[in-house]
């Protein structure tokens, strides 16, 4: 898999969108798969490339144990970003001026932090956390399942903590 050998290549990125790809999608759902796929593609071709792979009979084996750790990678970081909730999306207990004055600021910094988001994560976030539109109402407009509307907002959610620790915006 020297460079200079595109047939060896693109056999490696055959295997990988078979059973590994609908492992991932299985697993992660349908966002980001093909990303996903091509990274599982690097690190194999790579470690061909730094021949780590000695027995050419592994290199099955190799693939499926990258495949699973990277899934269990994506599903741990979903795992976290979830657990850790942004305070900008907390609304205040209180319902008097001063609790209100504070929500339209928060709400400002959430609109200018989701500047950089993908148009559909925007939306979702838009809709569900600042218009407090419900889940069904917005799967249902959207056209999306339960499973995508929840993976989109989780993968916008710890994009919005990335940025915001950019930023340094307080929440």
């Amino acid at each position: 898999m020297q460079s200079g050998q595109p047939a060896a290549a693109e056999s490696l990125y055959a295997v990988l969108s078979e059973s590994p790809q609908r492992y991932m999608l299985a697993r992660l759902g349908p966002l980001d798969n093909e990303d996903r796929v091509h990274e599982l593609y690097l690190i194999v071709s790579r470690a061909i490339m730094e021949h780590r792979i000695a027995v050419p009979a592994a290199l099955y084996g190799f693939i499926w144990t990258v495949a699973r750790c990277q899934a269990a990678l994506a599903i741990s970081q979903i795992i976290r970003e979830r657990s850790t909730p942004l305070s900008i999306l907390t609304p205040e207990a209180s319902p008097d001026a001063e609790a209100s004055l504070l929500a339209d600021e928060r709400a400002q910094r959430l609109r200018r932090l989701m500047g950089g988001l993908q148009p559909r994560s925007r939306e979702i976030l838009d809709r569900f956390y600042i218009r407090e539109q419900s889940k069904e109402t917005i799967i249902q407009e959207m056209g999306l399942s339960d499973n995508a509307f929840r993976l989109v907002k989780s993968r916008a959610l710890g994009m919005l903590r990335e940025r915001a620790q950019l930023h340094q915006t307080p929440f």
